[in-house]
Formats: structure tokens, sequence, C-alpha cells
């Protein structure tokens, strides 16, 4: 059997791989689309999900952390939560299907009645994919779990562009899902070649409830939190603004998404395997959270330095409303980005209720912020989220830490490291606009200005970083071109 650590290069590799070649396509259509499309489209299908986010939550019953995390996982726990979930989504989608006309009237936007129930037949398809998806991420097969993902990537895109091309508006944002996810479907079954037997364990379904109860309740506190914002633009300043905030937000989260979600997501079965082993926890976590803050701190503070001409080369003039709120959210992102990896501790440690209790305090506070921001405008929504994200992050991070026995001097030194050597390009760039503007005089094209000071940055931070912190480059690098000795 292959060592741990080996594993976890091995899924690292695949993951980011595959992420960065679903956020190139995912780029792609999203630019393609916005071009196609109206910020108003984007702002219906943000209200749509800003309700049906909260449903899709429950239609896994918090099975996955359980699945993944308990020992002598087998055929009676899989086919056990399978009949569950079958049970449970079938009442979700008639819940759903009659909520939607009172949503609809909540957001004064009556296309949304049929927008939420067409988003509702995918509670189904996440019954069928959850087991598999499970099998394969216990067995550490990532490189299964990336084929199918950029594989429905790919249908998804062609799909909506071919929708949009046609005319068909903002149908083509919430059909081409639905045919994505059902085409890719089967080849999960494939990989695993599981089927339910016709097993089910009340007492089995009891034991995975106790822990995935608090794990289900602690991630729709995190959902709450995380779409008060979406709820009261739409509420308050309607589907266009939502728009310009949804494709803001979108750019922002994309890359949190995809860097440090995902390799949290190989992180907790690791951490789950290894949980009564505290310092191997604590010294793999504090790569882990090196090496996210190398990338994503950058690339935050570079795209905020460079949002007017991206937003204007990459979506078109008519997006440029979007581009303060980019700004505010790329502050944002930066502290996310880190944040999100706390559940991987407190989940792996058996302690679901710690982050639960977090999120419950944090509830109130990010909604009055937004009901506050929200009378100075969009911008003012993004700079609520900043102020509440600066103040709120450090605290679970304190908890964390002290689980796993780490320093919090040493964490916050490590950030503040990366944190600087980011803020140095930041300096740079800026040094070197106020000089091609003031002194030298030199004017040049939007997407000429874009691609310049995208490689300057890159180029600065490349040199600085490889100054102050050359060991975590070798060791970015080494997991990315697959040594994994």
């Amino acid at each position: 059997m292959k060592d741990l650590k080996e594993k976890v290069i091995n899924s690292l590799q695949w993951t980011v791989s595959s992420q960065i070649l679903r956020e190139t396509l995912q780029v792609f259509i999203t630019i393609v689309l916005a071009r196609l499309l109206e910020p108003k489209d984007f702002g219906l299908v943000a209200m749509s999900a800003s309700f049906m986010v909260f449903i899709d939550h429950f239609t896994t019953m918090g099975l996955w952390g359980p699945l993944i995390q308990m020992d002598n996982i087998g055929k009676k726990h899989y086919s056990t939560a399978f009949y569950s979930m079958l049970f449970f989504n079938t009442l979700l989608f008639l819940i759903t299907y009659l909520s939607a006309p009172y949503v609809a009237s909540f957001f004064k936007e009556n296309i949304l009645t049929l927008i939420i129930r067409l988003g509702a037949l995918n509670f189904f398809l996440t019954t069928f994919s959850l087991i598999p998806t499970v099998i394969l991420e216990r067995k550490l097969q990532y490189n299964k779990i990336a084929f199918v993902e950029i594989t429905k990537k790919i249908i998804i895109g062609i799909t909506a562009i071919t929708l949009a091309l046609k005319g068909y508006g903002v149908w083509a944002l919430v059909i081409a899902g639905l045919i994505g996810n059902s085409i890719t479907l089967p080849a999960l079954f494939i990989m695993t070649r599981w089927t339910p037997n016709l097993l089910f364990d009340f007492a089995t379904l009891k034991e995975m409830l106790r822990f995935g109860t608090i794990v289900t309740f602690s991630g729709l506190l995190a959902l709450i939190i995380g779409n008060f914002d979406n709820i009261i633009i739409g509420r308050f300043l309607g589907a266009t603004a939502l728009g310009y905030y949804n494709i803001a937000y979108g750019l922002m989260a994309k890359p949190i998404e995809y860097i440090s979600s995902s390799v949290g997501r190989i992180f907790f079965p690791a951490f789950s395997n290894i949980k009564n082993d505290i310092l191997r926890i604590k010294n793999i976590y504090l790569k882990l959270i090196e090496v996210i803050s190398t990338v994503v701190f950058p690339l935050m503070i570079g795209l905020l330095f460079v949002a007017p001409q991206f937003i204007s080369v990459v979506y078109g003039s008519k997006w440029l409303s979007a581009v303060p709120v980019l700004q505010a959210l790329c502050l944002v992102g930066a502290l996310k980005s880190i944040g999100n990896n706390t559940g991987a501790i407190f989940f792996s440690q058996g302690k679901p209720e710690i982050d639960f209790k977090i999120k419950l305090i944090y509830c109130p506070i990010y909604l009055i912020a937004f009901l506050i921001g929200v009378n100075f405008g969009l911008l003012g929504v993004a700079n609520a989220y900043v102020i509440c994200s600066f103040l709120l992050w450090p605290w679970p991070h304190f908890v964390a830490n002290k689980l796993i026995d780490l320093e919090n001097r040493k964490f916050f030194i490590l950030i503040l490291k990366i944190g600087s050597v980011t803020f140095l390009m930041y300096l740079c760039l800026s040094l070197i606009k106020v000089i091609q503007i003031y002194f030298l005089k030199v004017t040049i094209s939007e997407i000429a200005t874009l691609t310049i000071y995208t490689f300057l940055g890159i180029g600065i931070y490349s040199i600085f970083i490889f100054i102050f912190n050359k060991k975590t480059v070798n060791e970015l690098l080494s997991i990315l071109i697959g040594k994994n000795s």
C-alpha cells in the first residue's frame, strides 16, 4: 500500500491540474456568455441560486462527512445512505416545487418560478452521484474524479454557449448545468462499479447522522453567511445589480474554490486517516497554508490591481460597474483562501460543533453589516464584506491551531511573510504605473496595460518570493511537476 504522503501528493497533483484546466474552461465559458448575455440574466440565476443553495445543501443529508471520516465503512453504510437520500430528496423536490412562486414574488421576478423548478431536478442527480464520489475520495482516486469533472465542465460550456447563440437568454445558464450533470453521472458508476444493495439499517443511519447533522447545519450557516449579500442585493437593488455583483464575486471566488477548497477536499480525508497523529497533521496543515497563500495572495492582489483593464478587455464595457466591487472582494478572497481550511481541522478531529458555533456567532454580524451596506449601493455591500472579513477572520484560526498544538505566533508570522511579499509586488506595480502616467506620460491601450502589468506582477512576485521563501517555491514546483519523493 502506498504511503499516505505519496497518495496525498499524487491526489494533489491530479486535483490541482484538474482545477487549473476547469478554471481555464470556466473563464473562457464565462467570458463568452458575458458577451452573449445581459447582466440581468446572470442576476436571475444568482437570485435562484441564493434560494436553491440552501435546499441543495440538505440533499446529501450531511452524510458525505461521516462516510469519509468514519472507519469500517461498507455496503450497509453506502446503501443506507443512498436510500435515505433518495427519499429525502424527493421531499425536497416537492417542497422546492411548491415554494418557487413565493421566492419569485420575494424577488419580484416571475420567471424565477420555472428556473427554480428546473433546478430542483438536480437534487436527484446528487442522490445518485454522492456514493460513487465518496468511494473514489476514500481511495484518493482523484484522477478519476478529475476526468468526470472536466468532462462535465466541457459539456456544460458547449451547451450553454450553443443555447446563448440561439437566443435562449437566461435558459442557456439554467439548462446547461442540468444536461452536464446528467450526462456525466453514468461515468461514476462505471468507475466504481457500485450499485445499491437491498440493505437499510436505521442504527447505521443514526450513527452517520450523529456526525452529519452538525456538519450539515454548520455548512448551512456558512451558506447563509455566504448568501446574505446575494439575497439583500437581489431584493433591494434588483437583478441587474446582482448580475454585476455575481460576476465580480465569481472572479474572486473561483480561484478560492479551485485552489484552496479543492486542496482542503483532499486533506480532510487525509487528516481523518491520521487524526490521532497531531504532529503530522500540524506539519501538513502548516505547509498547506503556506502553499495556498503563496499562490492565492498574489493572484487576488494582482487581480485587484488590473481589475479595470481586466473587466473592460475580457468582459466588455457593459460590465465596468463590476470593477470597484471586484477590487473590494479581492481582499476578501485573500483571507477566505486561508480561512476555508479550518473546517478540515475541526471535522477531522471530530469537532464539527466548533465550526457550527463559530458560524452561528457570525450570522447576525454579517446580516447587520450587509443591511447597513446596501444603503450605500452595491459597493457598500462589498465594503461591508471586507470589514467583516478582516475583523472576524483570525478567531477560527486561534481555535483550530489550539486543536493541533500549532503556535499562533508561528502561524501568523507565516501569513505575514507571504502577505508582505505580496504587498511589495503591489507597491512596485503602483510605482511603475505612477512613473508611466505622471513622469513618462505614456498612454497605452487597455489590452497592452493588462498584458504588461500582468507579466510584470508575475515577474516581480516570483523574484521576491524566491528570495524570501525559496524552500516553499521548490516544494510547490515539485508537487506540480510530479516529484513525490
